[in-house]
C-alpha cells in the first residue's frame, strides 16, 4: 500500500514537472507583444505628464506676461515692496520672481523631454519599421507622437534663432515615416513660407515700435545676423530669397527701451560682378 501511494507521488511529480517544463518554454511573438504593451503604457504615461508639465509652463508665462503688464502700470516702491513681503506672506511674487520660477521649470520640461524623446526613439526602433511598411495603430500613433515632438523642435529653432532651414530639415525627415500627417505639412510649409524675408511681410514694421512689436511680426532673425553699433543702434538682419542680400531694421534706445528709428528693405546688397 506504501509502495503504491511513493508511486503515485513519483507519478504526480513527474507529471508536474512535465507541466511545468512546457509552460516554461518561451514564446517570443508574446514575450515582444508584452514587451511592447508594457513600454507603450510607460510611453503614454510619459507623454500625459511631460504635457501636463508644458501646460503648467505656459500658464505661468501668462501669469508673468500680466504681472509685468500690472508692474508698469503701478510700479510698486521698492522699500514699500520689502516691507509687504516681510509682513504678508500672501504677497504677490514680482515678475522677476516668477521668471526665476519658470527658468527652474524650463529645465524641468527639458530633462521630461529628453528623457521620453529617448523612451519615443527606442520603442520606435524596436519595432523594426521599415519605409512604406503598414504600420499597427500603436505604431501610427508613436510616429504621430515623434512628429509632435519634431515640429515643437523645429518652431524652437525658427523661434529662438531664426534657423529656418535646420527647422525644414527636421520636418523634412519626419515626413518620411510620417508623409500623410497634416500639422507636419502645415509646418514645414509655413516654414518654407516665412524663411525669406518679403517686401510685403517687412513694410509691417513701422518706425517708433517698440522691438518686441518688430520680433511679433517678422521673427527672430539669425544670432549672427543681430548686430550692435555705435551710439547704441543695434540692427537685425532678415535673408531675402536673393542670395547674399538681407533687410534691416534698426533700433535706439529711447527711454530705456529699444525701438525702431529706420527700416531698409536693401540694407544689405548683392556684391556686383564686373
Amino acid at each position: 500500500m506504501r509502495s503504491g501511494r511513493n508511486l503515485f507521488a513519483l507519478i504526480t511529480l513527474l507529471l508536474f514537472a512535465l507541466f511545468s517544463a512546457a509552460c516554461s518554454q518561451s514564446d517570443p511573438e508574446a514575450e515582444k507583444a508584452a514587451a511592447d504593451a508594457e513600454a507603450w503604457t510607460a510611453l503614454e504615461g510619459a507623454k500625459q505628464e511631460l504635457d501636463a508639465k508644458r501646460q503648467e509652463l505656459a500658464e505661468l508665462w501668462e501669469r508673468i506676461e500680466a504681472r509685468e503688464s500690472e508692474e508698469a502700470a503701478a510700479p510698486v516702491d521698492e522699500a514699500d515692496a520689502e516691507g509687504e513681503t516681510e509682513g504678508d506672506a500672501e504677497a504677490v511674487p514680482t515678475a522677476e520672481e516668477l521668471k526665476a520660477s519658470a527658468e527652474e521649470l524650463r529645465n524641468e520640461v527639458d530633462e521630461m523631454t529628453t528623457s521620453f524623446t529617448t523612451q519615443l526613439v527606442s520603442y520606435i526602433n524596436s519595432q523594426g519599421i521599415t519605409q512604406g511598411q503598414e504600420l499597427s495603430e500603436q505604431q501610427r500613433k508613436a510616429f504621430n507622437m515623434k512628429s509632435e515632438e519634431d515640429i515643437l523642435v523645429a518652431m524652437e529653432f525658427i523661434d529662438k534663432g531664426g534657423e529656418y532651414q535646420r527647422a525644414i530639415d527636421i520636418l523634412s525627415g519626419s515626413l518620411v515615416y510620417d508623409p500623410t500627417n497634416e500639422a507636419l505639412l502645415a509646418a514645414k510649409a509655413e516654414a518654407e513660407e516665412l524663411r525669406y524675408m518679403t517686401q510685403e511681410r517687412f513694410a509691417q514694421v513701422k518706425k517708433g515700435m517698440s522691438q518686441a512689436e518688430a520680433l511679433e511680426l517678422l521673427g527672430m532673425p539669425k544670432r549672427h545676423n543681430q548686430r550692435e553699433f555705435e551710439n547704441g543702434i543695434t540692427g537685425w538682419f532678415y535673408q531675402k530669397e536673393e542670395p547674399n542680400t538681407a533687410a534691416g531694421v534698426f533700433f535706439q534706445n529711447k527711454d530705456d527701451e529699444l525701438v525702431v528709428y529706420k527700416t531698409d528693405f536693401d540694407a544689405v546688397k548683392a556684391p556686383t560682378q564686373e
